[in-house]
């Protein structure tokens, strides 16, 4: 090969060479842009705070002393089931109030179990990631405050500070209810308990000591209440070895 051919196929390489790195550049920006825009436009929560007075007044909550604050539906039952059923809870959830198939998941069960249920719809997940409700903490927080400060509760539970097994919006939900709870501290009369720590399925043997574990009784009716739970089947299994244990601290 002479060199002017030499010369011409190395003009073609790098022509090529730099057509892809020009296509690389225009997919990175048009995939930052479409980015940018879906958080722009991504779906929001109801404007403002959720809860009224009228809200809990349409609830008839007068034999109701026990307030449970969870961050998803099937949380009320994995971390503190075996109490739902003594009844006498309102439990609320903040979030997939507009999820259709979660939302009638959670007021089933919560229902079954001889509970009220109310389910706000703050940001779950948003096209695929979790929120970190960071435009939702001081309506959330206000919401909380109207339900602390609407009766005289008996008791209130909530995630504990390590979100269980470190969920960020667990974690949220604990710091915002010990934050509304610091705040109405003139018309508290009730204690604030958190959920049991979380051990890993493998060092739950070594953890089994110290636990209390519930009734076989209790154990099967918290099962049958997550069963009820079929769009959260595999969530249910990776956390079933923490089942037998609710061991709440109090703040």
């Amino acid at each position: 090969m002479n060199n002017k051919k030499k010369k011409k196929k190395r003009s073609k390489t790098y022509k090529f060479a730099i057509k892809k790195s020009t296509l690389l550049i225009i997919l990175l920006i048009a995939a930052a842009i479409t980015a940018a825009l879906l958080y722009v436009f991504r779906p929001q929560s109801e404007e403002g705070s959720q809860v009224t007075a009228e809200t809990l007044d349409n609830l008839n909550l007068a034999r109701t002393d026990r307030l449970m604050i969870v961050a998803h539906p099937d949380d009320e039952t994995l971390w503190g089931g075996s109490h739902l059923l003594d009844g006498g809870y309102l439990v609320v959830c903040l979030t997939n109030g507009s999820d259709d198939v979660r939302s009638k998941e959670f007021e089933k069960v919560v229902t079954m179990s001889g509970n009220i249920p109310l389910i706000l719809n703050y940001p779950d997940k948003v096209y695929g990631s979790r929120d970190n409700w960071d435009d939702s903490a001081k309506n959330i927080q206000k919401d909380i405050e109207t339900i602390l400060t609407y009766k005289n509760w008996k008791m209130v539970v909530t995630h504990n500070p390590e979100g269980e097994y470190g969920h960020i919006q667990h974690k949220k939900t604990s710091s915002i209810t010990v934050q509304a709870y610091l705040n109405t501290g003139s018309n508290r009369k009730f204690s604030l308990f958190f959920f049991g720590d979380y051990y890993k399925a493998t060092k739950i043997k070594n953890a089994d000591k110290e636990l209390l574990k519930m009734s076989d009784g209790d154990l099967q009716r918290k099962k049958q209440l997550l069963s009820e739970y079929d769009s959260q089947e595999d969530v249910v299994e990776k956390f079933s070895h923490m089942l037998p244990y609710e061991n709440w601290k109090e703040y």
